[in-house]
């Protein structure tokens, strides 16, 4: 009924964003039969959500999640019967979820002889016979996600091959992305289920920000961006260019506004008479200064920020500066690179 769909409408968004494309049951054990196919149906799936969390049977209810948040929610890739488990059989808090990562005994026949224990490769089977870093996040992220807590398996290397870990949104207004996080192990990288892009363990830390905490800042930032898209179809360039100039002023914090100020800029230098002159080059030099500032540990934002260099100052700028910029980034990569 029309009460339900209210009470339900971001639960129905984050499935229709989720479920836009096919998402596959990524271990068959346990398929139930309408998931006989292999394919998770987004409508069963918000159907099972808006079942368990009316009868109470969720951690977090999943009425008074985000959109966003709910996306991390309900693209668990298993199924329904899988879920059913995760509820009945784990009574782990929300805060102390991560708890799960480690209920999995570490298989050390599997991690050096290669060893396959499974039969169905069901989250009872995974309990009992334990698993690798591999087997512990997928237990620990997707049994998080049936009982409604926004989960990501996380992947990075180690000076001994790559692991895996979970990121967890154990608090209402705090993602903890060290849950079987290692030593040594480089940044974290995993899929945005919103768009299928890839995203690090900066973007989790950059969402606890207090400006991505508030909706109206959120709100605001992306209003803009949408209307300077709007805007550049029309040829209102002018307009174009004040409205994302003001969503970054809005949203220093959001990735976006930088990427929407870059290809603005982009598009600026393309036609400027003298594409190195002073004036286009300063421009070019303040912008990668300021989104440094802003995004000092972040990979992605780094490589936007040489990017620009590479393109629009180092042809033009002197000698100096282009080797201050080298050994800038060669700290950069000594740092971050870790034990590799």
């Amino acid at each position: 009924g029309l009460e339900t769909a209210q009470k339900y409408h971001a639960l129905a968004i984050a499935c229709g964003v989720v479920f836009d494309r096919p998402i596959k049951v990524r271990h068959g054990g346990g398929t139930s039969e309408n998931e006989a196919s292999g394919e998770i149906d987004g409508l069963s799936r918000f159907r099972w959500y808006v079942k368990q969390n009316e009868g109470g049977k969720l951690v977090v209810s999943v009425d008074r999640s985000t959109a966003s948040d709910l996306c991390w929610v309900v693209c668990a890739p298993v199924p329904v019967s899988e879920l059913e488990w995760a509820v009945k059989k784990l009574s782990f808090s929300r805060r102390s979820w991560g708890s799960a990562y480690s209920e999995i005994e570490y298989l050390m026949e599997k991690a050096v002889e290669g060893v396959n224990p499974y039969d169905e490769y069901t989250f009872a089977e995974i309990l009992d016979k334990g698993g690798v870093c591999g087997d512990q996040s997928y237990f620990c992220a997707n049994t998080a996600r049936a009982n409604g807590i926004p989960a990501a398996i996380l992947s990075g290397e180690t000076n001994s091959g790559p692991h895996a870990w979970c990121s967890l949104k154990t608090q209402p207004d705090e993602w903890n992305t060290g849950v079987g996080r290692i030593g040594g192990v480089s940044i974290g990288r995993t899929t945005d289920p919103r768009n299928g892009e890839t995203v690090t363990e900066q973007h989790f830390w950059l969402w606890n920000e207090r400006d991505h905490q508030r909706r109206s800042t959120v709100l605001a930032v992306h209003s803009h961006l949408w209307l300077g898209d709007l805007l550049a179809k029309l040829g209102r360039e002018d307009s174009y260019a004040a409205v994302v100039r003001h969503a970054n002023r809005l949203g220093e914090k959001f990735p976006s506004t930088w990427s929407a100020l870059f290809d603005l800029m982009t598009a600026e230098t393309v036609k400027a008479p003298d594409r190195g002159a002073t004036a286009v080059v300063d421009g070019w030099k303040e912008f990668v200064a300021a989104l440094r500032r802003e995004f000092r540990d972040h990979p992605r934002m780094a490589g936007l920020a040489d990017r620009a260099e590479n393109v629009h100052i180092f042809p033009f700028a002197e000698l100096d500066y282009a080797r201050s910029a080298m050994r800038r980034q060669r700290r950069t990569i000594e740092r971050e690179a870790g034990e590799q």
